[in-house]
């Protein structure tokens, strides 16, 4: 015997991230969601369906809850459509009859992958008939910061991380997944740029319930793919520090060559305990967190006089990646 509750379970698993759900209301299907109000004003959150809970009609119900979710998001949900057609009925056919203003395909199989789009080559999902790649990107940066706080560290993630591979996907399209291979393959093959691109774009598919896999494309790019940097030698590094004119960079300079920083961490440094015991360097914000670091060289902390703390003048309430962006000794 099918167990209707079950599946109208797992279709509200998969309508998760919509913000439409199924009910069942004694043998009927009801929609829920946070509705625009009515023509008379009047607030709702359930939309009567009229429909027998039926396995073949919860299939339904869920295709009708996607495009919902794409109307309400997009501004273009309408009462007067759903009230005026009840969708208490099925065409002779048992597809859905889609409202006429928003041109989709009548009598649409939700099963029958090669009508639309012509290139999309998995089990087709009825909410990307409304929903862009640019609305999907939109909709996922909600969904990341719903899950970390906004700060520095989270904004430039995003932005380095995810943006600069999503920014690249047409955004006024259909997400499918043919758009999103063919741009990881935009990459050079075995580098670290592919191997991001294959990431973020295989985490949009998931978020967009897309069924690809972008795994195979993402190559062989390792630690052991990184070209090895030619160092100068210690004296050279000290050396250098006494040709820098700006006291500020100066400073800054000494910091990572005696700490081994990144060069936007010397201004990361917790001031307060350095000034108290500069033999060790405490860190309040990092790509790898806050940590404590030793001096590769002590002596060069007397010898720089790091001790004399002369930061430059700038605006330290940004990105650790813009901040580096500006160090210029």
């Amino acid at each position: 015997m099918v167990d209707i509750d079950k599946l109208i379970s797992k279709a509200n698993e998969r309508l998760t991230f919509t913000g439409v759900s199924i009910k069942r209301e004694g043998k009927r299907l009801v929609l829920r969601a946070k509705f625009p109000p009515k023509p008379n004003g009047a607030t709702a959150d359930r939309l009567n369906l009229g429909w027998h809970s039926t396995p073949e009609l919860i299939k339904k119900a869920e295709a009708m809850a996607r495009k919902i979710s794409g109307e309400i998001d997009l501004g273009i949900f309408n009462w007067e459509e759903y009230l005026k057609n009840n969708y208490q009925n099925l065409n002779s056919d048992n597809s859905i009859k889609f409202p006429n203003n928003l041109n989709y395909p009548n009598n649409l199989e939700f099963q029958n992958t090669t009508n639309y789009p012509n290139n999309l080559n998995s089990k087709f999902h009825p909410k990307q008939l409304i929903l862009t790649c640019g609305e999907w990107i939109e909709k996922f940066e909600i969904d990341y910061f719903n899950r970390r706080e906004r700060n520095n560290k989270s904004m430039s993630t995003w932005t380095v991380e995810y943006y600069t591979v999503f920014k690249n996907l047409p955004k006024t399209e259909p997400l499918t997944p043919q758009l999103l291979k063919d741009l990881a393959l935009t990459t050079k093959p075995d580098t670290r740029t592919r191997k991001r691109y294959c990431m973020c774009l295989q985490a949009l598919a998931k978020f967009a319930d897309i069924d690809v896999n972008l795994k195979p494309y993402s190559g062989n790019y390792g630690i052991n793919s990184v070209k090895r940097r030619e160092l100068p030698e210690d004296i050279n590094i000290a050396t250098y520090f006494h040709r820098i004119e700006h006291p500020g960079w100066q400073w800054v300079y000494g910091m990572v060559a005696a700490f081994g920083l990144r060069n936007y961490e010397a201004f990361r440094v917790d001031i307060r305990e350095f000034k108290k015991n500069p033999s060790t360097c405490i860190l309040t914000d990092s790509k790898t967190g806050p940590r404590i670091i030793s001096p590769y060289y002590p002596e060069w902390i007397e010898e720089f006089d790091l001790a004399n703390i002369r930061l430059p003048l700038l605006n330290r309430e940004r990105a650790n990646r813009d901040l580096g962006g500006v160090i210029i000794c």
